[in-house]
């Protein structure tokens, strides 16, 4: 088993956590499926509620409906790190999430952790999770 911090960085896992993370803040539904594994098993949770969006139909459609609403997120990184067994990884990632919405711009701390899976030499995530300071996300 191979842990990585951000500072050592395991290359490949730590770009598609950065992809993702231009996806979302581009609004870029494709650059963002293109992260996510296709198969059904894939599940993203979002920081949101307790609402699981499970395969790839169901991932898309939530995507879709948050690049098509009035906010838009980013990310920034305080911390990232990597851990990975053969084909299989999983990661931690914490920072803030800023969230744009009518001129207002607000900083939340943010939680990102997930699995990703290696298909063809080529990583996808196959879950992500994320949690935020509910009582700032309002």
């Amino acid at each position: 088993m191979t842990v990585t911090d951000a500072s050592r960085g395991t290359p490949d896992l730590l770009a598609l956590i950065d992809a993702f993370g231009e996806s979302l803040s581009g609004r870029d539904l494709e650059a963002s499926m293109a992260a996510i594994d296709d198969q059904e098993d894939v599940a993203v949770i979002p920081s949101e509620g307790v609402d699981v969006h499970r395969g790839t139909a169901a991932v898309r459609a939530f995507l879709e409906r948050i690049y098509q609403g009035p906010r838009r997120y980013r990310w920034i990184w305080r911390q990232r790190w990597v851990s990975q067994a053969g084909d299989v990884a999983w990661f931690v990632a914490v920072g803030d999430e800023v969230v744009e919405e009518s001129g207002e711009v607000r900083t939340i701390p943010y939680c990102l952790t997930g699995t990703a899976v290696r298909h063809r030499g080529r990583w996808r995530f196959r879950l992500l999770h994320g949690s935020e300071d509910a009582a700032r996300s309002a």
